[in-house]
């Protein structure tokens, strides 16, 4: 079989737009897929074998390198259509390439003659829009019927365009005026006036139209059969999400019943973040039903087949999870189904290289309780052959390494994680290539080649100005010995105010800043003449910097209170006040230089000396946490 290697592809096709030049875009796919030897599974003309075929697995993995070069060069839109539209079916590069023409949208469209009828009732839907209930009273006045007609060409009722509008109190008259089967009215996107005002998160106009029907909030889109609250999710109007979850049968939203209504509903929690367990007590004591939500679905999903799941999204949604380090969730998850810690996607990646991949430490601390089931999650491969260190060794994706200050920290952390999993997996994992002929190690090269070298600038700019500041110092506390406060005295030289204490802690501290400003000069130093090697980014650079910088900050520090004992010492008699306003001063620089500089410093000692990465249950509580997630120590696969 020829090598398969999607690398290069992006900068080959992912620029064009598919909308503008769709054919020939998928004239240049199809060379592109012809080229790689997986046109035979795009074009129909190799068919999917049996599951206990020897050929099945080598299908699949084509199959996923194929979806794989599809989906990259694709707009996002493009998919999610797709998604929506075929949940069952996005998984087979065929089908998704046999249906890419596909417009997304289906909403309806009238005909000519059916557009002219339309145009009729144009006075009324403009006054409407305009606010005019004068206008449009009197148009009703004489055609009640006119209420329930679809009056623009968007398929639009009068109240749905007053929604839209936003003129809410000639909604509320519309509202009398309709009946409650007139309420359930969708336009030609397939939505009531109901779903519209939740998207616009108009409670007040919701509780108006609930008072006549109650049924409006289990009224689902025409199209994907998305109910109001699950609207007013995808729109993130969280007040509005509340409300309607107090008022939503909970049995609308179970899996169950076939729909995707629960699974989205949960997905956008997830994403938007409203599945926090903070924010759940919160929702507890005002809105029981999110929290009933959130269990009835966990509770069904082991339930549910793989087709069930598939068409619920349930990779999304763990994926999203991962990615949004909800621990707790995906505890919960394991909880209701052991079974998922073995669970692959189409790509052949687990909950736990997912974790590797997001870099979540406290999800992937999770495999600790899993007992003997750990040593083979570990050796699991991905479709292209990537086992756990491979997926270390991948760049991290940037909002995790957004987190981190600096370039060479973020370069440290990634070493730690590749350090943390090579820990976990046998040696030889080490040597093990996957598609692309990359072993773990070269792979890391590869892709942290620019990062090393942002981190090598990095550090080389914040050693330089640390240095000039230790630099200065230095100077002035050298020069300052020599003149001292008050002077000497003439026939023997010995300082004037040598017998007070103020002139004693003036020596020490004068000595100690210069001591310390040029032990941090030569730390400094010693950083930017180092050779910047990979391994040294992980113990040796860091803990250089912690040093300088901890020098570096003690020397501010004496510098200031030599110089406070300095003024203190020549106007103690004049001024006898005067030591407040100096610790208040002196305090200062010193501030400033922990507002702006600690926080590296306490970042770079925490990483630096940080036992481990991952949250390692102790030995006597492992049984337990095995316990509570539904799991057995000694079960394996």
């Amino acid at each position: 079989m020829a090598t398969t290697n999607t690398s290069g592809f992006g900068s080959l096709v992912i620029k064009k737009r598919m909308e503008a030049n769709f054919e020939n875009w998928k004239e240049c796919m199809k060379h592109y897929l012809i080229g790689q030897d997986l046109g035979s599974i795009v074009f129909g003309e190799e068919e999917k074998p049996q599951a206990n075929d020897p050929n099945y697995k080598d299908w699949i993995k084509k199959n996923a390198m194929a979806l794989h070069a599809i989906e990259n060069s694709c707009e996002e839109d493009t998919i999610s259509n797709l998604m929506r539209k075929y949940p069952s079916e996005v998984d087979s590069a065929k089908f998704v390439w046999e249906h890419l023409a596909e417009k997304p949208s289906k909403v309806k469209h009238y005909k000519e003659e059916e557009t002219s009828s339309i145009l009729q009732y144009k006075t009324l839907c403009k006054a409407i829009e305009k606010g005019d209930w004068n206008t449009a009273e009197e148009w009703l006045s004489k055609n009640p019927n006119d209420v329930r007609k679809k009056i623009s060409l968007m398929g639009l009722n009068a109240l749905q365009v007053a929604v839209l509008s936003g003129k809410w109190k000639i909604a509320e008259q519309l509202v009398k005026l309709m009946s409650e089967e007139d309420l359930e009215m969708t336009s030609n996107y397939g939505n009531t006036a109901f779903t519209l005002a939740a998207l616009n998160g108009r409670i007040d106009m919701m509780k108006v139209m609930l008072a006549k029907n109650k049924n409006l909030v289990t009224k689902g889109n025409d199209y994907d059969g998305r109910l109001p609250i699950v609207e007013a999710s995808l729109f993130d109007q969280r007040e509005t999400i509340h409300y309607l979850l107090e008022k939503t049968p909970i049995q609308y939203l179970s899996p169950l019943r076939g729909d995707k209504n629960g699974a989205t509903l949960l997905n956008c929690f997830i994403s938007d973040g409203l599945y926090v367990p903070e924010r759940i007590k919160d929702m507890k004591k005002r809105h029981a039903q999110a929290l009933q939500l959130l269990k009835l679905l966990l509770k069904e999903i082991p339930t549910l087949g793989n087709e069930e799941l598939r068409n619920l999204r349930f990779n999304l949604i763990i994926y999203d999870a991962i990615k949004n380090g909800l621990v707790e969730f995906i505890q919960e998850l394991i909880k209701s189904n052991p079974e998922l810690v073995w669970r692959v996607d189409n790509k052949g990646r687990t909950l736990f290289a997912y974790a590797i991949l997001l870099r979540q430490e406290k999800i992937f601390s999770l495999i600790y309780g899993l007992g003997a089931k750990r040593r083979t999650i570990v050796t699991k491969r991905d479709v292209f052959s990537n086992n756990f260190l491979h997926m270390a060794a991948k760049l991290s994706p940037s909002f995790q390494l957004d987190r981190v200050p600096g370039a060479a920290l973020q370069m440290q952390k990634e070493l730690q994680w590749f350090k943390e999993i090579q820990s976990m997996v046998p040696t030889k994992f080490m040597e093990r290539t996957n598609e692309n002929g990359h072993t773990p190690s070269t792979l890391f090269t590869k892709e942290h080649a620019e990062l090393m070298k942002e981190g090598e600038r990095w550090m080389k700019n914040t050693t330089a100005s640390c240095m000039v500041v230790a630099a200065l110092i230095a100077t002035v506390v050298f020069t300052t010995a020599f003149t001292i406060p008050g002077g000497t005295k003439n026939d023997t030289g010995i300082p004037i105010f040598l017998g007070y204490d103020a002139f004693l802690i003036f020596v020490i501290t004068n000595a100690l800043s210069l001591f310390l400003s040029n032990t941090s000069v030569l730390i400094f130093l010693g950083i930017l003449t180092s050779r910047y090697a990979e391994k040294d980014f992980l113990k040796s650079l860091p803990r250089k910097l912690i040093i300088g910088l901890s020098t570096l900050f003690f020397s501010v520090v004496t510098m200031m209170i030599a110089f406070g004992s300095s003024i203190f010492i020549l106007l103690q008699k004049r001024l006898s006040w005067i030591d407040i306003p100096l610790t208040i001063l002196s305090t200062i620089p010193v501030t400033f230089f922990i507002f702006f500089q600690f926080p590296l410093l306490f970042r770079v000692v925490i990483n630096t000396n940080k036992h481990s990465l991952f949250e390692q249950p102790k030995e006597q509580h492992v049984e337990e946490q095995l316990s509570e997630m539904g799991l057995d120590s000694t079960a394996d696969e």
